[in-house]
């Protein structure tokens, strides 16, 4: 019995979304970053400067989404959600995410603060460290994977997956569960020699809980404005907070 006409489109839909995501990360990692932008700099000066390297990895990211969007795909930057519609709904997803996640987020920090104990940061706490690390969470990251995972993946797959799963009490875009698992398979670390994954249960769940809710706001406002600046957030107050208990007790 020959599959439905829309089941083909789902599982078309799925198989191109994945062929991108492999496409641009393969691209960005080995010709982008490892290839051309890496060498210029000498390896103890990215040693030292680690947050150099995130930033020209979400810059190639973000660069080669766009250009899909617009070369390959032949598609308007506004209709991937690079656009201003919705703005009032936008604003209420940013606020409520804003007081909650950093409500959330200082209560993880609670204890760090009570005991006087200090984060473990894992790099030299210079003043170009410590700006080109926050710059990048406040300003790159989310901006970059948003435009990857929400605008261009997400967006793609909502033409075929156009139905909806009841998560919590709430209507999930079927597209946007799978960008979601996909974002969360993105926070998973890959070597090749030797092959080793490497990942932390609770960042993936997190992550995985997080793209839940960017990509409901996406869905809800067909704009990117609150899942780039709930994203920025997310990242910039764990380190901002991180660091504080740094700056306070070490």
């Amino acid at each position: 019995m020959s599959e439905s006409p829309q089941k083909v489109k789902k599982t078309t839909s799925l198989l191109i979304v994945i062929a991108l995501y492999l496409a641009i990360t393969i691209t960005n990692e080995f010709l982008l970053l490892k290839g051309l932008a890496l060498p210029l700099f000498s390896k103890g000066y990215i040693l030292e400067h680690f947050w150099i390297r995130n930033y020209i990895h979400h810059f190639g990211q973000m660069i080669l989404s766009l250009l899909v969007i617009a070369l390959l795909l032949k598609g308007h930057l506004k209709d991937y959600g690079l656009n201003v519609m919705n703005w009032s709904i936008s604003r209420k997803y940013i606020l409520w995410f804003f007081l909650i996640y950093g409500a959330i987020t200082l209560l993880n920090f609670l204890p760090n603060f009570l005991q006087r104990r200090p984060e473990s940061v894992g790099f030299s706490l210079t003043s170009s460290n410590i700006l080109g690390w926050l710059s990048f969470q406040g300003l790159m990251s989310g901006t970059s994977e948003e435009i990857f995972f929400r605008g261009l993946l997400q967006t793609l797959l909502s033409k075929a997956w156009t139905g909806s799963v009841k998560i919590w009490k709430s209507l999930v875009p079927s597209a946007g569960l799978i960008a979601a698992v996909i974002f969360t398979f993105a926070h998973m670390e890959f070597a090749f020699d030797p092959f080793a994954v490497n990942y932390s249960v609770s960042q993936l769940v997190v992550a995985f809980i997080l793209g839940i809710l960017y990509s409901v706001a996406y869905d809800r406002t067909k704009s990117l404005i609150a899942p780039i600046l709930m994203h920025n957030y997310a990242n910039l107050i764990m380190y901002c907070l991180g660091g504080l208990t740094v700056l306070l007790f070490a």
